[in-house]
């Protein structure tokens, strides 16, 4: 966003305290507890600027920022950069916001706030995660945290273990700064559309020659092909055409378009206004995820994290598989929970880039502190179905470890075993843990469990078409439904119609513990399970 050649506007606003008696109050009985820290935090820092003499700046891509009137920004800057002061951000798709001179914040669909007094920076991330990023080390805030710098320096991993921790740890927003935000966020006008190109049903046909070679008309040519192929794209969403949608993200005439940065707050827009499981966001969301940054975004953000775990592999360094192991505790205090496959899809990442790690005894240790930490707000914010989820899943992972670990360590395990829980791989989608028995918590070194009795192939498959049948599967001539051994069986060449086209897929059915796994529908594969009310609901957009 290039501020001296791109068009913003800004209103200046009076706000007498007449203005607070036509606000509506904002209801915060939906935000959990955990969200909401005292107050004295931040009034620590410097007191909530008033909204008498704000202003608010309208970008040409659809963000929308309160400036208080302490808030200078950077005009000479290509992006939103702040100077001094604090600015209140709002983004129905993306935003990126400098925050100093290295440091940069990007935020998905939701509201957060930024204060930049001299070299100390305040970042509290309201309605959605912040990604920070500084010269390619990064931190994630989940949705309700603030995190404060110290120096405005993130530390390298080269640094340690504890520091690297230390320099992210983050705070709970206090309650009446999350009023107050929540609040001033309604002098925010609604984001403009009129950045993006109008929708199109078709596009010209291009030959090479049809590329010129003279270096403006190559750049026009080039502007050309990136309305036609928003416009495209944009009509496909908008028709829910879910298969036009990956068919055009994947031609490579446009792939220097679809990766350029106008279309990717473009898309971006497109997947903040899709149905997490919908034909149309599963293309835009496995696009967007080519790219770390947006990947590790989705993977806490209450929109889309069900998805970006359950369906899409990204690569990430070492640092940022760090990231996704401390801040997903973190960031499971939202009116819903995370759902169990992303627990699933956590710890299986965290077992495979654990034997990665120079000096385990230290990583798991601090694992434990930090899950120890995370249970105990989980208890303090009344969601104990959480924490003992939580302790399930990671009890699993550390025990073999145990004997090796400092007896801190070992204490606070013995403790969780206290209190009696089912481990998670043996709870069933969708169900809260029951309590164990007394024998059950007295036993979790690893047991030779006994064998159930085999089931006849023709009763497991007979109970997958059943399951299928009710779902509202069609079978065809070519669909398939073979026992795969155990409770699993394969199927092949299943429908589901919707009101759009019929969705045929390949997959594995787990009938016992109700879930889906190995999925493709033609080419595109996707490679995690999915609880099979869930995959039913998607499939049948």
């Amino acid at each position: 966003m290039d501020f001296a050649r791109q068009r913003t506007h800004r209103h200046f606003l009076a706000a007498p305290l007449f203005l607070f008696a036509i606000l509506l109050p904002v209801s915060l009985s939906a935000l959990p507890g955990s969200l909401l820290g005292s107050s004295a935090a931040l009034e620590q820092e410097r007191p909530v600027p008033s909204l008498s003499g704000t202003s608010v700046q309208s970008m040409p891509d659809g963000v929308q920022v309160l400036l208080f009137e302490d808030a200078v920004l950077d005009t000479a800057s290509t992006v939103l950069a702040v100077r001094e002061g604090s600015i209140l951000v709002s983004a129905e798709g993306i935003a990126r916001v400098s925050v100093s001179s290295s440091m940069e914040a990007i935020a998905f669909n939701g509201l957060f706030h930024v204060s930049r007094y001299g070299d100390r920076v305040t970042v509290a991330a309201l309605t959605s995660p912040v990604l920070l990023s500084q010269n390619g080390r990064k931190m994630l805030i989940p949705a309700g945290r603030l995190w404060r710098s110290g120096g405005m320096v993130l530390p390298s991993l080269a640094g340690g273990l504890e520091l690297w921790i230390g320099a992210r740890s983050t705070d709970a927003v206090p309650r009446s700064f999350l009023r107050d935000q929540l609040r001033s966020s309604a002098l925010l006008p609604p984001a403009s559309d009129a950045w993006l190109p109008p929708s199109r049903v078709r596009a010209p046909l291009l030959t090479s020659s049809a590329v010129p070679r003279f270096p403006a008309a190559a750049q026009r040519f080039l502007q050309e092909q990136e309305e036609i192929a928003l416009g495209l794209l944009r009509h496909a969403v908008e028709e829910r055409d879910g298969f036009a949608v990956g068919r055009l993200l994947q031609q490579p005439e446009y792939g220097e378009v679809f990766a350029a940065d106008r279309a990717q707050r473009a898309i971006l827009l497109f997947l903040s206004r899709s149905a997490e499981f919908s034909p149309v966001a599963l293309p835009l969301l496995t696009h967007l995820s080519a790219t770390s940054d947006l990947w590790l975004l989705f993977s806490i953000h209450p929109r889309v994290n069900t998805a970006a775990w359950a369906l899409i592999e990204p690569e990430l360094s070492k640092e940022d598989e760090l990231l996704c192991w401390m801040t997903l505790p973190e960031a499971d205090f939202q009116p819903v929970a995370f759902d169990d496959v992303i627990l699933r899809r956590w710890i299986e990442r965290l077992s495979a880039y654990s034997d990665l790690l120079e000096d385990s005894q230290a990583f798991l240790s601090l694992f434990i502190r930090h899950t120890d930490a995370a249970v105990a707000r989980m208890d303090a914010s009344h969601y104990p179905e959480r924490a003992e989820r939580l302790i399930a899943a990671v009890h699993d992972f550390v025990q073999p470890f145990l004997p090796m670990l400092p007896q801190q360590s070992q204490d606070t395990v013995r403790g969780w075993e206290q209190r009696g829980k089912v481990p998670l791989l043996s709870v069933t989608f969708g169900e809260e843990a029951q309590p164990a028995s007394s024998a059950q918590t007295r036993e979790h070194a690893p047991q030779q469990s006994p064998q159930p009795a085999s089931v006849p192939s023709e009763q497991v498959e007979a109970q997958a078409k059943a399951l299928l049948a009710d779902a509202g599967a069609l079978f065809t001539l070519r669909t398939q439904v073979a026992h795969a051994g155990g409770s699993l069986v394969q199927v092949r060449g299943l429908v589901f119609s919707t009101s759009l086209r019929d969705r045929v897929f390949d997959f594995l059915l787990d009938t016992e513990r109700g879930e889906v796994r190995g999925i493709s529908e033609g080419v595109q594969a996707y490679p995690y399970a999915l609880p099979f009310q869930q995959f039913v609901a998607w499939a049948s957009r």
